[in-house]
């Protein structure tokens, strides 16, 4: 632990994010965020009180119901959303204040669309640290249509960046869009990408013969770049390359996916799972040859996202394929654990399947373990912690 212990008071007033296993398919990801960075502030000496709105059933209503559902049925439900969650605001903040009763040194806020716990905190005199993942308004509504009040989101959720003392970015290109969309002054902004748990994920992947199994976990959307994984699979299988896929989740484009890969000629050849629990991820990674990761911005939007899966497979000593954004194109070349290719590229992931299909088992196993070895060294949740804690001592936020 870095100086002083601290009282941390956590918030998350997403009605969908939970901390229980029971996760829906989309906020998977952002569980393990929440989950890691709790535990990681606790492993490192610090208290951590949270108040997480997801696990508290009276208060999630129907605003906990998939965005892709509610926001493509009618402008109707997408309008009875918004006001739902509006209407969440002053009740969630009352139940905040109730569950922090004692004194913190600093509230952490994951920000959520229409929400904002941290500011009665700072106004008394506490610092308020707000994270973000990505622009929430702009990608609720380009990427699911999902909301009816758009400029009612986008000006709340600009107005919690500029009133942080201090806002976590998971990535630069997120930095850049803060600072330029959202007029936050880029000394008010922290790029902290997102972590593991190592221990979470054992190493089960050996040098396996057989065919190259490139597999994906996560969120099944048009912008994890699976469209182009099938195509390529089907090219590389075309050139006597022998390639198979599997898909771990679920998702708005899950069946269409099946079906393309039907007309691929890949039935049998591309498995989807559906979802899995939380806890039996591991094993299916165990199953994979490569991990996969081929995300792509939405609607022209830069590619800002911090991946966990890359992350999450390079932990379980699997080597990745991934598309050139800057998060995965650092941490793979820093690692030595895996290749990426423009986003969107077939002809590119096409010749990289080609090639790591042509390595031997234990080339890949040898990369793996790099991998494996870089994020013990660099990307543990407890390390994002103590970047954090170290940014709040140098800006006296908090004492050292």
């Amino acid at each position: 632990m870095t100086g002083a212990a601290l009282r941390v008071g956590y918030l998350s007033a997403s009605p969908r994010i939970r901390t229980l296993p029971d996760a829906d398919a989309d906020v998977v990801g952002p569980r393990a965020h929440v989950v890691g960075l709790i535990d990681a502030l606790r492993a490192e000496g610090h208290v951590v009180e949270p108040f997480v709105l997801g696990d508290r059933r009276r208060l999630r209503g129907g605003a906990t119901r998939p965005l892709d559902e509610t926001g493509r049925a009618s402008r109707l439900r997408r309008l009875a959303v918004d006001i739902v969650r509006l209407g969440l605001r002053p009740v969630s903040a009352r139940c905040a204040r109730r569950d922090l009763r004692g004194h913190v040194d600093v509230v952490y806020e994951r920000v959520a669309l229409f929400q904002e716990l941290g500011r009665g905190w700072q106004t008394r005199g506490v610092p308020w640290v707000v994270e973000t993942n990505a622009l929430l308004a702009e990608e609720a509504q380009r990427e699911r249509g999902a909301l009816a009040l758009v400029r009612t989101a986008w000006w709340l959720e600009r107005r919690t960046y500029r009133r942080a003392d201090l806002v976590v970015a998971v990535s630069e290109p997120l930095r850049d869009l803060l600072v330029a969309r959202a007029g936050v002054p880029a000394s008010r902004v922290l790029v902290v990408p997102n972590g593991v748990d190592v221990d979470r994920f054992p190493v089960t992947t050996g040098a396996r013969p057989g065919p190259l199994v490139v597999g994906f976990v996560g969120f099944v959307i048009a912008r994890q770049g699976l469209d182009e994984l099938l195509e390529a699979v089907a090219a590389a299988r075309a050139e006597d390359v022998d390639v198979q896929a599997v898909v771990v989740g679920d998702g708005p484009d899950r069946a269409r996916l099946e079906a393309r890969a039907v007309e691929l000629g890949l039935a049998g050849l591309v498995r989807f799972t559906g979802q899995a629990p939380w806890e039996q991820v591991p094993a299916h990674l165990a199953g994979f040859s490569v991990g996969y990761s081929g995300q792509r911005g939405v609607a022209g939007l830069t590619m800002y996202h911090s991946p966990l899966k890359i992350y999450e497979y390079l932990a379980s000593g699997l080597p990745v394929i991934a598309s050139a954004h800057p998060d995965a194109v650092a941490t793979l070349a820093a690692s030595g654990a895996g290749w990426t290719f423009d986003p969107g590229n077939v002809l590119q992931l096409t010749a990289l399947l080609r090639a790591v299909a042509a390595l031997t088992p234990r080339e890949r196993e040898e990369a793996g373990r790099r991998g494996r070895e870089h994020v013990e060294a660099h990307h543990t949740w407890r390390a994002r912690a103590r970047q954090v804690v170290e940014a709040l001592q140098e800006r006296g936020l908090v004492p050292r």
